[in-house]
């Protein structure tokens, strides 16, 4: 479940959960476990003010780990949480480089925020994008001090436009990421696969057909 924390609380300490208790509510009525991911910023707290992209990150990261407690508070039973969404790319992180240290510095926010009213929760790092750096986004999160600051890894191994059969793609680049979290000792951490997705028949590039997801 995408968290819209721009419209949950547009005024800093005044919030509307009436989107969020909808679809949660809905969740829970058909005995759904959710997977939270907060992936919007509201202007007063994000990069750039009013002239940042709603996916800019906080300006100062202990802002999310606040959200997150009140999330939690409002919803105790939902205990699975994805820290943003990739980060790797332009477009969700306020359409600046991917900075794997920051968002590290984001994800420990999250994860010692998060763990302070929920110790037993599974905080889960942001699923990637393949074809974006994703196998080096993770070693530098791991330079800048990661381990330690999450449950599970993400992954989104699409294999658009080519297919499976073209190498590399999203999943040998789960494998090298494994590689990745073997060699820092996090080897009995999973990987969730939290967006995927593959075309039916190979696409060209540049052609107008959008890509999944």
């Amino acid at each position: 479940v995408m968290v819209d924390w721009r419209t949950v609380e547009r005024v800093r300490g005044r919030t509307d959960w009436t989107m969020p208790d909808r679809v949660i509510g809905a969740a829970r009525r058909h005995h759904l476990k959710v997977l939270s991911i907060v992936l919007t910023v509201p202007t007063w707290a994000r990069q750039g003010g009013a002239l940042g992209s709603i996916y800019a990150p906080p300006s100062n990261p202990a802002r999310l780990g606040d959200f997150m407690k009140a999330f939690i508070k409002r919803y105790p039973d939902v205990t699975r949480h994805e820290i943003w969404n990739e980060p790797n790319l332009p477009i969700f992180w306020g359409l600046q480089p991917a900075n794997p240290a920051q968002y590290t510095a984001l994800l420990k926010a999250a994860y010692r925020a998060i763990k302070s009213v929920q110790p037993s929760s599974t905080v889960v790092a942001a699923g990637l994008s393949p074809a974006a750096g994703a196998v080096d986004f993770v070693r530098r999160m791991y330079a800048a001090g990661a381990r330690g600051y999450f449950d599970a890894a993400a992954m989104h191994p699409y294999v658009f436009p080519k297919g499976i059969g073209a190498a590399p793609n999203g999943w040998t680049e789960t494998r090298q990421i494994r590689a990745v979290m073997v060699a820092n000792g996090d080897g009995a951490k999973k990987i969730w696969l939290t967006e995927m997705g593959a075309p039916t028949k190979p696409v060209a590039l540049g052609s107008r057909t959008p890509p999944p997801g």
